[in-house]
Formats: C-alpha cells, structure tokens, sequence
C-alpha cells in the first residue's frame, strides 16, 4: 500500500474521516434532529385538535384500479382513511387523490326551537327538561354550558 506522508496508509487515513469526531458529532446531531421530528409528528396540530371530526374521501379518474373503485366518494375519518395507493393497487403510477372536508359539527348550530311556546309550555305544566345536550355525541357539551 502506498504511504501517506504521515507515515500511514491512505486506507487508514480515509477510515480515520469516517470514524473522527467531527462525523460522529454530526451523526449523534442527526439522530437527535431524526427523533425530535418525530415526536413532532405524532402530535396533533391544532386544527386536529379542535376538530376531531375532519373528513376525507378519496377521488378517482376513470382510469382508476378495481381496487379503489368501491372506496371512490366515501367519507372517512381523518383517522380511518387508506393509505394511497392501496396495497392492491395495479396502476403503475397511482392518481387518486384525497379531497379533504371539514368537520360539519357546529356547536352554535341548534336547530330546534328553544324558545317556542310549545317548548315553553312542555316545562311550564311541571314536566321535566329531557334534552340534555345539543347532539347524540357524548362529547357534544350540554346546553347549559353554552348559554
């Protein structure tokens, strides 16, 4: 092998750039960048929080797969939706596409009447207040919080 001036091979010395401390210095930061992406992913951002309840559906050309025809124009949660392109997928370059929606809950949306004289008449003759919230959910809050 031929000697480098140093007095070592030139095999060692390119060993010595992969194996030195500026590189292992660079890998640990690129492990600690690579992990803190991560829990950065996992975390809900904010419109995920506040509303749960997104939906998406998947779009197909006519050209599609037999494998997503039956998934066209049905509406899954954020959470539920398949991964594009399915795992049956025969296309060669897959062009379905997810049509995001947003959450169609609205907590100031009551569409009964609160303040009808029917409603008014029902508790007034000593009948109790059966409605206790403002939907079926059972994280819908209840109308006493809201007024």
């Amino acid at each position: 092998m031929k000697k480098t001036s140093k007095g070592s091979s030139f095999l060692s010395s390119v060993v010595g750039v992969f194996t030195g401390s500026s590189t292992q210095k660079a890998m640990k930061k690129a492990q600690q960048t690579r992990a803190r992406i991560q829990q950065t992913q996992h975390r809900p951002s904010p419109s995920e929080a506040e509303h749960p309840f997104r939906a998406a559906e998947i779009v197909v050309d006519d050209c599609a797969c037999d494998a997503v025809k039956p998934l066209a124009g049905t509406r899954f949660l954020m959470d539920e939706v398949p991964h594009l392109p399915v795992r049956e997928c025969t296309s060669r370059k897959c062009t379905c596409v997810y049509l995001r929606h947003p959450d169609r809950r609205n907590v100031f949306d009551i569409r009964r009447a609160q303040y009808s004289t029917r409603t008014n008449a029902y508790t007034a003759v000593g009948n109790p207040e059966r409605r206790a919230s403002l939907g079926r959910r059972a994280d819908d809050a209840p109308l006493s919080q809201l007024l």
